[in-house]
């Protein structure tokens, strides 16, 4: 009999490496977006499992970090498990709160936290978001420190980002590696992962949002107009409208992520680090023709 028990112990050991991968860290941040239809408080986290058994979410936190990492604000604490599960499907904790998420997206959140209070939002211009939670499941929140990153299963750096970032590959889970020079804020755009090679600078570009729930409903939040270089105010083309948005803002007469200056990450079309009347004098010679609109970025970001 001993030896059965010792036997059953040892394959107790042996199978829990592929347990603590198994019930909620194969997944990752799969869209992230604030602002949405012009109101700031609007913002949501998208998940997307990439393995089966992965909604083991009850206890995992959501946790946004100021620009230089010094304040970790706890968004939401997960209240339950997520009842579907699969290889490619999603769930999305919200903002502001259900009602006003379902009537600008179309889709009712899985979980939602109120965004408007003071902190309880997710940086508009520069930081991080992280999700998860340490453990084989997700232990209870008050036993681990939730400024770490490194105790998350995934981190999103963006923007001008200058604090502490995941390194931890704990369980399975990837770092984040360089910040992303794209931000979340725009209103227009959500910034959405397109590969997992662990690095935040490669694996998200700006794209029109298509937030989806564990139920698998996609919503949107109106028209939206492709992500396109020199596009700095979403209309979906370039022309001498957004040549006088830039030459504005070189000025000082416009804001970035103010209407019509929505997505200023599309603002350096003549490759020199910035946003001036340099980049606005290449779009209005696009726009009457006198040379090509294929314009490549460079990353621009607000300060």
């Amino acid at each position: 009999m001993s030896r059965i028990v010792r036997a059953l112990a040892g394959l107790v050991v042996l199978l829990a490496p592929a347990s603590a991968h198994a019930v909620f860290h194969v997944s990752h941040i799969g869209e992230l977006m604030t602002g949405a239809r012009g109101d700031p408080s609007i913002q949501y986290v998208e998940i997307r499992m990439d393995a089966a058994s992965q909604n083991v979410t009850g206890g995992t936190r959501l946790t946004a970090f100021n620009c230089d990492g010094s304040t970790a604000s706890v968004l939401l604490v997960v209240p339950s498990n997520v009842p579907n599960q699969g290889p490619g499907l999603h769930w999305i904790m919200a903002s502001p709160s259900a009602a006003i998420f379902l009537g600008a997206s179309g889709i009712a959140p899985d979980f939602i936290w109120n965004g408007t209070a003071a902190g309880a939002g997710i940086p508009a211009s520069c930081g991080m978001v992280c999700w998860g939670a340490p453990g084989i499941v997700p232990p209870s929140p008050s036993s681990w420190n939730a400024t770490d990153p490194n105790n998350y299963v995934d981190c999103v750096a963006y923007g001008p980002y200058t604090g502490p970032r995941k390194v931890s590959q704990h369980d399975g889970t990837s770092p984040s590696g360089t910040p992303t020079p794209l931000t979340p804020g725009g209103g227009s755009l959500s910034l959405t992962r397109v590969s997992t090679t662990g690095n935040n600078a490669t694996d998200f570009a700006l794209a029109c949002p298509t937030p989806t729930n564990n139920a698998g409903a996609t919503g949107a939040f109106g028209s939206c107009a492709p992500a396109r270089c020199g596009d700095v105010n979403g209309d979906g083309v370039v022309d001498i409208g957004d040549a006088l948005v830039v030459a504005q803002f070189d000025v000082g007469l416009r804001q970035c992520h103010s209407a019509p200056f929505t997505r200023p990450e599309f603002c350096d079309v003549n490759g020199d680090s910035a946003c001036n009347i340099g980049d606005a004098l290449r779009m209005a010679q696009c726009a009457v023709g006198l040379i090509g609109c294929n314009f490549t970025c460079q990353p621009f970001i607000c300060r």
